[in-house]
């Protein structure tokens, strides 16, 4: 009995270094200076410190980084996802305002910051259907014609 609490202690002391991990590398990927990092930890929970959280607290905080969009390295995105990423990405460069405008549509419709950090199919064709108006609107106004002839 004493070795399974014994265990039990050892894997949530394991669980903990990885969510700890998770928390700064999502922190990292996410680009957030650690001034928005700890109004987050000492706002939500009233500590200074990630290690001054539950584990159950830390699974909130990688659930809401997840939110803002991170996933973390070795989850599995499907084939369709790459592919449709891939396509929207290589046609950026066809819309007016391009990357900008795409971050844009992307906050807007994938509820996320960059393309790469959609793995949602339906919202990538949303996206995607969204440039393809975008580009027959803009490309075939009259204006855009003469401005370029």
């Amino acid at each position: 009995m004493d070795q399974e609490r014994k265990l039990s202690g050892r894997d949530l002391d394991i669980e903990r270094r990885n969510l700890l991990a998770k928390i700064h590398i999502a922190r990292n990927e996410l680009c957030w200076s650690d001034i928005q990092y700890r109004l987050l930890i000492e706002s939500g929970f009233g500590v200074p410190t990630a290690a001054a959280l539950s584990n159950e607290q830390l699974k909130q905080v990688v659930d809401y980084f997840m939110c803002e969009g991170w996933r973390p390295e070795g989850g599995h995105r499907s084939k369709q996802v790459s592919m449709l990423q891939k396509r929207v990405i290589d046609f950026i460069p066809q819309i007016p305002g391009g990357k900008r405008r795409i971050e844009g549509l992307c906050r807007k419709l994938c509820d996320v910051e960059k393309v790469e950090w959609c793995n949602d199919v339906s919202k990538l064709k949303r996206l995607q259907a969204a440039m393809g108006n975008i580009k027959r609107k803009e490309g075939s106004s009259p204006i855009a014609a003469r401005a370029g002839g």
